[in-house]
């Protein structure tokens, strides 16, 4: 199923060309569909040891440019496995974008099959946005993803006001305006993965092995790493996450603004095309409304 309006075409005879065509190679090997959660590629598994990546728009392919240029730059400093760029493919008469090539990572995502043991996940999550934050800043790294809160003030409250009555549309809409109030982060501006939810990140034997698509990979704020919290942990967990990190206030509801800013816009533009995109955002709303009852209890 399409997810956007203006996404390509692709399909399996597409892909089985692409390969016949650049990488002949791979090409007897098995192909397949994988069913992710992601919005900007369509995924394939290609034999055991590779995946390939094609961009469904044309504002897709920036991240494959970064994939080439930082991942290799990154990895040594991070924990766990991240994407390796193996063989770029180039447009075609039947296929308009770049596409990528990349090693195979293990693992089963955390949507579909979700760590038990949310403590120690949250400690994971720190263990990783922790390294990622003492990684050296070169000369013109990109920019972290996001936009102030302020310039999205209406999209937010017009998508909040389509939300089902269950959600209490109006008690988010209160704690969105407390977001807007939050003052802004002051502090050095350090690397983030921007996109740190269940569908990014793969799990083994009770803890994380694997952290994907860096498309959002940047320097700046890292309050899109802290909201993966509301995206990924229960309430306990939570506390620990926060604690481990010293997170403000300040810091903590700015990183809930960010989990609600999703949610209201991933809600009613996924509902009929995407349950993943819709389980990850109604947990972040609830986790959000258990918060606020806990804040007023």
């Amino acid at each position: 199923m399409k997810l956007h309006t203006n996404e390509v075409n692709i399909n399996l005879d597409l892909v089985q060309r692409l390969l016949e065509t650049q990488f002949p190679a791979w090409a007897n090997l098995p192909l397949r569909l994988l069913e992710a959660g992601g919005t900007e590629n369509v995924l394939y598994r290609l034999g055991d040891t590779f995946l390939i990546r094609l961009p469904r728009m044309d504002w897709a392919v920036a991240p494959l440019e970064k994939d080439g240029l930082w991942l290799p730059f990154v990895a040594p400093y991070l924990p766990i496995k991240i994407p390796q760029l193996l063989a770029r493919g180039v447009p075609s008469e039947t296929y308009p974008f770049p596409w990528g090539v990349y090693a195979w990572l293990e693992g089963q995502d955390l949507f579909n099959s979700p760590l038990e043991d949310k403590k120690a996940l949250a400690l994971d999550l720190v263990n990783l946005i922790q390294a990622l934050q003492r990684i050296p800043i070169p000369a013109n790294p990109p920019a972290a993803r996001g936009r102030p809160f302020a310039d999205e003030d209406a999209g937010v409250r017009e998508n909040l006001a389509l939300l089902p009555l269950e959600f209490q549309p109006k008690l988010l809409e209160r704690i969105w305006q407390q977001v807007l109030e939050a003052p802004a982060w002051a502090g050095e501006p350090v690397w983030s993965h921007g996109d740190l939810h269940n569908a990014n990140l793969l799990g083994q034997h009770g803890h994380l092995s694997a952290v994907l698509d860096f498309g959002m990979l940047g320097v700046g704020d890292p309050i899109y790493d802290y909201a993966s919290a509301w995206w990924l942990l229960d309430q306990p967990a939570r506390a620990v996450f926060r604690a481990a990190l010293e997170l403000d206030d300040a810091t903590w509801l700015r990183s809930m603004g960010v989990a609600l800013r999703g949610a209201a816009f991933a809600y009613p533009y996924y509902l009929e095309s995407n349950p993943v995109m819709i389980g990850m955002a109604t947990y972040g709303i609830q986790a959000i409304l258990e918060e606020q009852a806990r804040l007023l209890s």
